[in-house]
């Protein structure tokens, strides 16, 4: 599998767990459709990003987030991104140039603490391999 990659001990512990993230035009729209209309508690509230727990608070269970979505917007217009913890983003990297898999998106800082590298399948789903960065 192309995400086995030694964990990094200079990198925190990452997330277990994957979640689909979706490109918004209002952010706030949805931020008050889940947390003041549905009651769903906020795991992560930023001004770009936003990601709920459809469970309630102190439940285990899954996560959606949402992000405004990125200029231009034609990049990401087919499908959704799925974000998916790995050891390390970079060796990621490196691993998909070597078997020759485009990447979408070259591993870059995330202003919410992650560095990700995207790549894109055939129906357009954008897979977002991320690491939690050192804070």
């Amino acid at each position: 599998m192309i995400t086995n990659i030694p964990a990094n001990p200079a990198l925190p512990t990452n997330l277990t767990r994957s979640f689909p993230l979706v490109f918004v035009q209002d952010l706030d729209a949805v931020k008050a459709f889940y947390s003041e209309g549905l009651g769903m508690p906020l795991t992560h509230d930023l001004p770009e990003y936003l990601q709920v727990q459809l469970t309630p608070a102190g439940q285990a269970g899954p996560e959606l987030a949402f992000m405004k979505s990125p200029a231009p917007p034609a990049t990401y217009s087919q499908g959704f991104v799925l974000s998916i913890p790995v050891a390390d983003a970079d060796a990621l990297e490196k691993k998909l140039d070597a078997q020759k898999i485009p990447v979408h998106a070259r591993a870059s800082d995330k202003p919410w603490g992650w560095r990700s590298v995207h790549v894109m399948d055939p129906a357009g789903v954008v897979l977002d391999f991320f690491h939690v960065m050192p804070a």
